[in-house]
C-alpha cells in the first residue's frame, strides 16, 4: 500500500515513524550471544528509538519547523550519503537503460521505472519499506524492487570483490549478507512488504570504467517467513514498550 508523499521529505518521515522499515530491519536480525538473551543490543536500541517515535507528542510530529528539528537530529547526514543520494536517478537511468540487454530479451530498449514513496505492509502492523524504484514487468505479471547503493571507493571495491566477482549466486547473495548484512535484509524487505518476486541490488559509482553491477536476487519464502516471525515479535515488543511508557508514573 503506497502512501504520497515523496522519499526523504518531511511527510515521508511522517509515514514511517515508529514503523520497522526495510532500510534498519537488519537490526533485529542478528542473534543474541547467549541463550539467556532474546535480543541484540543493537536490537534493543533499534526498538528503544521506534518505542520513542510511537510515544511522541502529536502537536510535535504535526508542526513542520518542530518536526523538522526532531528529523534533523535523528537522520544521519554526510557528504558520502548526500553525494549517494544525488547519484541515485543517474544509476536507476542506467540500470533503465541497460535492463533489458542483461535481465530481459536481449534489446536496447529501456523499461520504465517507479519511484514509489513508502510501501506499508498489508499483512503486517508497522512494517514499511522503500525501494529506490520499482519495475512492473508486463511480460511475466511481476513487480520487481530496485535498491541503489552508490559508494565511494574502498567500499564499492568491497562489494565488487565479495559479490559480484563471486561465481554462483548462492555465494553472490552469501557474499552481500557478509557485506552489509542491512543491506540483505532491506532487498528481501523489500520484497515481504511489495510483494516483488525480484529485488535487484545495484552499485554505481561514476568515476569506474564500469560504473555499474547489479545483482538480480529471488524471492525466497524461507527468508521472508524468517523476516516477517521476527518483525511480528519486535512489533509486539514494542507495543509492550509503549504502554509500559504510557503508564509510568
Amino acid at each position: 500500500m503506497y502512501d504520497n508523499n515523496n522519499q526523504n521529505t518531511l511527510d515521508w518521515f511522517r509515514s514511517r515513524l515508529g514503523n520497522i522499515t526495510g532500510s534498519a530491519v537488519g537490526n533485529l536480525m542478528g542473534k543474541p550471544r547467549t541463550k539467556n538473551e532474546e535480543w541484540t543490543a543493537t536490537a534493543q536500541t533499534y526498538m528503544n528509538q521506534l518505542a520513542f517515535e510511537r510515544s511522541m507528542n502529536p502537536v510535535i510530529v504535526g508542526n513542520d519547523i518542530l518536526f523538522s528539528k526532531y528529523v534533523e537530529l535523528t537522520d544521519s547526514h554526510s557528504r558520502i550519503t548526500d553525494w549517494g543520494h544525488s547519484m541515485e536517478g543517474e544509476a536507476a537511468h542506467l540500470f533503465a537503460k541497460t535492463f533489458n540487454r542483461k535481465y530481459g530479451d536481449g534489446s536496447n530498449t529501456p523499461i520504465e521505472l517507479d519511484e514509489p514513496p513508502s510501501v506499508k505492509s498489508e499483512s503486517l502492523p508497522n512494517f514499511a519499506s522503500s525501494p529506490d524504484r520499482m519495475y512492473y514487468d508486463n511480460e511475466a505479471k511481476a513487480f520487481y524492487a530496485i535498491e541503489i547503493k552508490c559508494p565511494l571507493a574502498q567500499n564499492f571495491i568491497k562489494f565488487v570483490k565479495n559479490v559480484f566477482t563471486q561465481d554462483t549466486y548462492e555465494q553472490k547473495l552469501a557474499g552481500l549478507k557478509k557485506v552489509e548484512v542491512n543491506y540483505y535484509w532491506q532487498c528481501f524487505a523489500h520484497m515481504a512488504v511489495t510483494g516483488a518476486t525480484k529485488t535487484y541490488f545495484i552499485v554505481y559509482n561514476p568515476f569506474m570504467r564500469k560504473p555499474m553491477y547489479s545483482l538480480e536476487i529471488v524471492r525466497d519464502e524461507d527468508v521472508i517467513q524468517e523476516l516477517n516471525d521476527k518483525v511480528i515479535e519486535a512489533d509486539k515488543y514494542v507495543c509492550s514498550l509503549v504502554d509500559k511508557i504510557k503508564n509510568a508514573n
